[in-house]
């Protein structure tokens, strides 16, 4: 066997050794079974793409990489909404009336009187 087909047996090994291990720690992390297969299986793309790489101390890199996908998964979670927040957005646009909007008004030029009839240096230090 060559030395590459050497290399990418024994990241193969090593992964499979700690894939069981890696989907535990995974799930315990992300708090998901099913985000933590597919976080494994991008582990092993990353892993079998850089074999050669990975072949000098194939463990520690699978677990580095691990680790770099949770905080990956975490920052794209970050972006996006779930479904109850979008749910919200879209409850709460169509819950305001027309009373809520004259309403939100009054209470807008009540604030403004009431900023007019501060001293000059409050008014400042509030408009600041």
């Amino acid at each position: 066997m060559d030395g590459k087909k050497e290399q990418e047996k024994s990241v193969l090994v090593a992964f499979a050794d700690e894939q069981a291990r890696l989907l535990g720690y995974l799930s315990k992390e992300v708090r998901s079974r099913d985000s933590a297969e597919e976080l494994v299986q991008e582990a092993w793309i990353k892993v079998a793409r850089n074999a050669k790489e990975a072949s000098a101390a194939p463990k520690p890199y699978i677990w580095r990489i691990a680790k770099t996908l949770i905080i990956d998964h975490f920052r794209s979670e970050k972006r996006c909404l779930n479904q109850y927040e979008i749910s919200e957005i879209f409850d709460t646009a169509t819950q305001i009336t027309a009373e809520d909007i004259v309403s939100a008004r009054d209470d807008l030029r009540a604030l403004e009187r009431a900023i007019a009839e501060l001293p000059k240096r409050r008014k400042e230090i509030f408009s600041a």
